[in-house]
């Protein structure tokens, strides 16, 4: 009688070790439960901020061919203190020189707002005076 209460008191541990060991992940789970929505919330508010943009740019007008030119001329000449270089099939490369950062950033994003241009390549070098090297901008092809 003494032997069987032993094994059915080993036997009870044992399962309530299992039960709790199978429990916790889901107890973690709920502890983090409010984390883990704040962290659902904020990547909810990511994707619609970028849904709103793509849905704003693609309701944008392309400006023509000649407008796209003007403005990548304009727009190089003011930031970057350089008129940009034409190249064939529509492309522009536009040669830097110790160009601060800021002024790196609100070029590109400037051409990219305002043409609709990417960057088809960038070859870039970091110096204590700035950016130096070039950028290729390719303007969309109107269907």
């Amino acid at each position: 009688m003494k032997r069987s209460r032993v094994i059915y008191i080993t036997l009870g541990l044992i399962a309530g070790i299992a039960l709790l060991w199978g429990l916790w992940p889901a107890w973690t789970l709920w502890q983090h439960r409010h984390e883990r929505w704040a962290e659902l919330v904020q990547q909810q508010q990511r994707m619609q901020a970028a849904m709103q943009e793509a849905q704003t740019l693609q309701k944008k007008s392309l400006p023509s061919l000649q407008e796209s030119q003007s403005l990548i001329q304009a727009i190089s000449r003011q930031r970057f203190g350089v008129p940009p270089i034409v190249l064939p099939a529509g492309n522009f490369q536009i040669p830097l020189n110790a160009v601060s950062p800021q002024q790196l950033a609100q070029g590109w994003e400037d051409i990219r707002s305002q043409t609709s241009a990417t960057v088809v390549r960038a070859e870039l070098e970091q110096t204590p005076q700035g950016w130096s090297g070039s950028l290729v901008f390719k303007l969309p092809q109107k269907p």
